[in-house]
């Protein structure tokens, strides 16, 4: 049994053809400003995730104290594993690789001893900053694979860098939330008055 239904007006399908000779072209200089990616079977606890600014790079912070960075334009391709000093020379506990038996697209960065609640690469993505349950932050470089500076404080739940990339900011269990210089290990202030935990910061773009 056929069904005949009403043709579509002249209009609307104008329309619809002027939407479609106005829409943007794809190519390798107009590309998509909006990037989504899903975590499929995250066995350690995904607890956060984050995208560098020009998508290149996506880091994940994991319930096993594990931070993991993927390199968009690798994925797919074999996987190399690297070794680094921490901020105190040679530990067995501040390692990182970025493969067992080329398997793993990702570069694995340890070195908490806690839960990774947090985490944000700087507006270049040159740095990565990570923080943790274990009442620490942690400053990478996404250049050399390497932990650079341990900052201790306070429970973290928070962490963000400020478009002036030298600074960064956090907010803790402890009610207070703290402004850091990536060159001190002490914060430069510390803002209390909360009545309880201060869960997300936002920097914004000015002179801190």
């Amino acid at each position: 049994m056929w069904v005949h239904t009403p043709d579509m007006p002249v209009e609307v399908e104008q329309s619809i053809l002027e939407d479609l000779r106005n829409r943007a072209q794809l190519n390798n200089l107009a590309l998509l400003s909006v990037s989504f990616y899903t975590f499929l079977n995250t066995h350690n606890g995904l607890n956060c995730s984050s995208i560098s600014n020009d998508g290149s790079l996506v880091v994940g912070g994991f319930s096993d104290s594990s931070v993991k960075v993927w390199d968009m334009a690798k994925i797919g391709q074999p996987a190399k594993t690297f070794s680094s000093q921490g901020e105190n020379g040679s530990s067995q506990d501040e390692r990182l690789s970025s493969t067992s038996e080329g398997k793993r697209p990702y570069t694995l960065f340890q070195g908490h001893s806690g839960p990774v609640y947090s985490a944000a690469f700087s507006p270049f993505g040159d740095f990565l900053l990570s923080s943790s349950s274990d009442s620490t932050i942690r400053l990478w470089t996404t250049k050399l694979n390497a932990n650079l500076v341990c900052y201790k404080g306070h429970n973290y739940w928070d962490v963000q860098f400020s478009p002036v990339s030298h600074y960064f900011a956090s907010a803790s269990h402890d009610r207070t939330a703290r402004i850091w210089s990536m060159d001190k290990i002490q914060p430069l202030r510390i803002m209390a008055g909360h009545l309880a935990d201060v869960d997300v910061v936002c920097a914004m773009a000015c002179k801190l």
